[in-house]
């Protein structure tokens, strides 16, 4: 006699468990011993190599953390250079719209002085500084003055981490004339009208056709205004002249000795903390745009803005937790400038390093090269402006060193094109080839820093030559900065892991005493435990072979009932193990299958409906082919029958036009047949081009103006200016002439139609057609969206139509990308919403 699934599993049980465990209590007996002799080598091992451990955890947190805070420190010096850049764009457009505003100005000097007189910035100033004697650093002369105004919290609730900043705002600002100068000139280069502000521009009017006429012989201007046509704009390059040092960061009396010149910080170049007494450098942008009277150019007005405002935007940014300065330090490796679109400096916290101009020659003063190439440029015997017409630009970059020679004349002015052993200005020239913004990290100045650029997004005249725009700029931060939480945080874990090895040493050793005196009565106790859990694992095994026998007994039962086809039966699940898994996959797979035959019954249902819909369709189709056909076969058997009676000519016309009417109508029903089904087949093409939407609206409401004026109906068209679109303007119209066919038919005689057209808030083209017709319920909305359904027969009967309308301009604005919403009630009215997509307006 076969055992039972019971008996199985009582055997296979005690197998399984009896046996190995008796065997386990003989390995045991003899692995307690080489237990003991090994447990203290191990244990010391491992306290080893916790420490280890927890000295990798610690340096990985450290290293996770450097990580994560260098990448929040990119982003967010990221954004503030993108930020920046942008500001300097919008800067410098708002110059635009002032110039070709002061185009339109009646050209004399009071309306020119008042023009200026109302045109000014703040710029940032800041306190005097001194040069301590005792440790030959500069300082504030006052020092109290820059003290931080910190807050505590004043509620006892908002105490916990409440850190409050001063504010980010200037100590020391003064309002300043944005322009230094405005002109007018004449076409023949004289300046007829002129105003100035400030000392650094002359005031005497000269003829700038001769370069030597204008500011440091350096503008050549004049020959390019002649090619500018109304509205154009001629934008300069930064204009200045060269403020040389011989001394590259702390002009103190130690690096001047050093340099072997006399202290002399006021003849020196201005650079912030490391010489705030420095003479700063001064420039100009000039805008130029044609004046024009009565369609024709007599002159030119001219704004020469000061650079100072240009420079404000860079000069007080530090990318650290101090955020602004209104001085700044170039020596902390923490500080932002400009580049202007061929990569010479525009704005440095050190004013020296800002390309200028040998107001002598009128010339590019001489930069900084490397030695390499100023070695070249000495060995040519010609000048620099000369030489830079073929000398090799970023030619191989971090490869050479900086001259040292250029150094000692003070020319140290900084040219990315010619600056290789600068590498950083190849990787900004990189970063914004395309315009656009990035980082990197270098090695530079002894430090390490992240770097960033971000291009000016500024393209007026010259400046719409280049991706870059205007230029770019960038900001420096000293990677230390970003990584001193971490640093302080590793410092605390060492004292951290030597204060818990010297606990672990000690628990070790109380451990191993302890773990000697249980070896000899485990081993005791092994042989006593071992019967005790024989016993037990055949009591456990009798009990859960009862359990499982029951339980499979019971699915076995279930799965029968449901083989019977009753598929509302579930299985019991009263566990979570395997069995409760497998109750659950069988009334899984049961509620699936019941599922399918729902689905399969809903699905013969909507075929049914569909079928149902193409019935009434055809119906209805019947009824409208029908009646234009029979109007046609009618009335030519009238005129056939009365050709040769008393039927005057003018009826025959009547006749003539009833017969076109009736077979337009009937071309219209086929041709909205077969747009549907064209579409469905996805075989429909449309041309698309430029057209003017407005239009196409109007001439739509106008082929419907017979049947507006028939039934009396009020229209107002409220359009907003909209630009060409570009679309297939026929199918547009023939949206548009379904919608409008159909607000006029379902609206009662003295009704109202509304027409708007508008671009919405996220730029799309709106255009709303509103009804006060007899309205749809949603349910009704649906069916008229859906091709071939209609919304009641009767209506069908009573208002004419193939139902096809809706849904064919539905699909047709689905196919522009847009989409057509109904808003509808009931009595009050169908209001039908199309929005076209922004990408589809032409600018």
């Amino acid at each position: 006699m076969s055992l039972g699934i019971r008996g199985k599993l009582i055997s296979i049980f005690l197998v399984i468990k009896i046996i190995p465990l008796v065997l386990l209590g003989g390995v045991a007996w003899e692995a307690i011993q080489s237990f003991g002799e090994s447990a203290i080598e191990q244990s010391q091992s491992i306290s080893t190599e916790m420490r280890k451990t927890v000295e990798g955890a610690g340096e990985l947190a450290v290293a996770d953390t450097v990580r994560a805070l260098d990448t929040k420190a990119r982003e967010a010096i990221e954004r503030l250079t993108t930020d920046t850049a942008l500001s300097v764009a919008r800067f410098l457009y708002d110059r635009d719209s002032e110039v070709l505003f002061a185009a339109n100005l009646n050209p004399d000097e009071n309306t020119y002085r008042e023009f200026l007189n109302n045109r000014t910035r703040n710029l940032t100033t800041h306190q005097p500084w001194i040069l301590d004697p005792e440790t030959d650093h500069w300082r504030p002369a006052n020092p109290n003055d820059d003290e931080k105004a910190i807050r505590s919290a004043k509620i006892e609730k908002n105490a916990k981490d409440f850190h409050s900043r001063a504010s980010n705002g200037p100590h020391w600002t003064q309002r300043a004339p944005l322009y230094l100068e405005m002109t007018f000139i004449g076409l023949d280069g004289q300046e007829i009208v002129k105003v100035t502000n400030g000392d650094l521009l002359n005031t005497s009017k000269t003829n700038v056709s001769n370069r030597q006429n204008t500011f440091l012989k350096a503008e050549t201007y004049f020959n390019k205004l002649s090619e500018l046509k109304a509205g154009e704009i001629y934008v300069s390059d930064v204009i200045g002249a060269y403020v040389p040092s011989k001394v590259i960061g702390p002009y103190t009396k130690a690096s001047t000795e050093k340099a072997g010149i006399p202290f002399q910080p006021e003849t020196s170049a201005y650079a912030g903390k490391e010489n705030p007494l420095g003479k700063r450098f001064r420039a100009i942008v000039r805008w130029i745009t044609p004046v024009m009277r009565e369609g024709r150019k007599v002159g030119y007005v001219s704004l020469a803005l000061d650079h100072a405002h240009i420079m404000e935007f860079s000069d007080h940014i530090v990318p650290t937790e101090e955020r602004y300065s209104d001085i700044s330090d170039a020596s902390s490796g923490n500080y932002a400038f400009m580049w202007d679109h061929k990569g010479r400096n525009i704005s440095h916290p050190r004013d020296y390093f800002i390309v200028g101009y040998a107001p002598e020659t009128g010339e590019q003063a001489t930069p900084w090269l490397s030695q390499d190439l100023y070695d070249d440029w000495q060995a040519s015997g010609k000048s620099f402006t000369d030489f830079k017409k073929t000398a090799p630009q970023f030619h191989k970059p971090g490869e050479s060193r900086p001259s040292l020679d250029l150094i000692k004349q003070g020319n140290v002015s900084l040219d990315c094109r010619y600056l290789n052993f600068a590498p950083q200005c190849a990787g900004w020239w990189n970063l914004t080839e395309e315009g656009g913004s990035g980082s990197f990290v270098i090695f530079w100045s002894k430090l390490w820093k992240l770097t960033t650029a971000a291009a000016i997004p500024y393209y007026t005249g010259q400046y719409g030559e280049t991706k870059r725009g205007f230029g770019f700029v960038t900001i420096g931060a000293n990677v230390d900065e970003f990584h001193r939480a971490a640093n302080e945080t590793k410092a605390s874990l060492d004292k951290l892991i030597d204060a818990q090895d010297a606990k672990t040493r000690a628990q070790e050793k109380r451990l191993l005493d302890h773990l000697r005196d249980s070896i000899a009565q485990t081993a005791t106790e092994l042989t006593v435990y071992t019967a005790i859990m024989v016993i037990i694992v055949v009591i456990i095994a009798i009990w859960m072979a009862s359990v499982l026998s029951a339980r499979i007994t019971k699915l076995i039962g279930s799965l029968r009932k449901i083989q019977d086809g009753d598929l509302s039966v579930r299985a019991t699940v009263d566990s979570r193990d395997e069995m409760g898994e497998l109750a659950n996959s069988v009334n899984n797979m049961t509620q699936s299958l019941q599922a399918l035959l729902e689905e399969n019954k809903l699905a013969l249902e909507r075929a049914e409906m569909s079928n149902k819909a193409k019935s009434d369709f055809l119906a209805s189709m019947s009824h409208e082919l029908r009646t234009p056909l029979n109007a046609i076969i009618g009335f030519s058997d009238v005129m056939k029958n009365q050709i040769y009676g008393p039927i005057q000519p003018a009826t025959y016309a009547h006749y003539a036009d009833d017969i076109h009417n009736s077979g337009q109508h009937l071309l219209t029903l086929i041709n909205d047949v077969l747009d549907v089904a064209r579409i469905g087949s996805g075989e429909f093409d449309i041309n698309e081009a430029d057209f003017n939407l407005p239009r196409a609206l109007q001439d739509s409401l106008r082929m419907l103006h017979p049947i507006i004026e028939q039934k009396d109906l009020k229209t107002h068209y409220e359009a907003a200016p909209l630009p060409l679109i570009y679309g297939d303007e026929r199918r547009i119209k023939q949206v548009f002439l379904n919608i409008l066919s159909n607000a006029a038919k379902f609206t009662h005689d003295g009704g109202h139609i509304s027409i708007s057209t508008a671009i919405n808030n996220v730029g799309d083209i709106e255009i709303r057609i509103k009804d006060s017709g007899i309205g749809m319920t949603n349910e009704e909305i649906e069916i008229a969206l859906t091709p071939f359904a209609q919304v009641q027969s009767s209506l069908a009967r009573q208002y004419e139509g193939t139902g096809l309308g809706l849904p064919l301009a539905h699909n047709l604005i689905e196919i522009h990308n847009g989409t057509l919403n109904i808003e509808s009630e009931p009595g009050n009215g169908t209001e039908i919403i199309i929005t076209l997509p922004k990408d589809r307006i032409r600018t």
